[in-house]
């Protein structure tokens, strides 16, 4: 399991060495130096939040049985946030509140959830 997390950290801090460099080539000087950019301490933030997603996505993953070898939990690693945002994407378009439906659509979505045709709609 350990050797999973690793392997994840690992594929994130690929991606985080990656970003850095083309960053120091985009502003040819430190990133946090550039104007416009974030400060050292923030840099630093960021980089260790994407470094511990990609740890934990592949941890989380690979303690499911999810994972097949090294390279699967490296590759999650890399992709850790695409995977966190596609999964947030399809909760989200499953998730649907009455609130968010016009009123009409909501009296029909109460009377089908509670099995009468006339739902009182507040």
């Amino acid at each position: 399991m350990l050797e999973i997390v690793l392997w994840g950290l690992a594929g994130s801090f690929v991606v985080e060495a990656l970003n850095f460099v083309g960053s120091i080539r985009k502003h040819q000087s430190w990133p946090w130096r550039a104007p416009g950019e974030l400060n050292l301490w923030l840099y630093s933030v960021c980089s260790l939040l994407r470094l511990l997603v990609g740890a934990i996505v592949a941890g989380a993953l690979g303690a499911d049985g999810q994972v097949s070898g090294t390279a699967g939990a490296f590759l999650i690693g890399v992709s850790a946030p695409l995977i966190v945002q596609r999964v947030v994407q399809q909760a989200e378009a499953k998730i649907v509140t009455p609130l968010d439906q016009p009123e009409t659509e909501r009296a029909a979505v109460l009377a089908e959830t509670t099995g009468g045709a006339d739902a009182n709609v507040t």
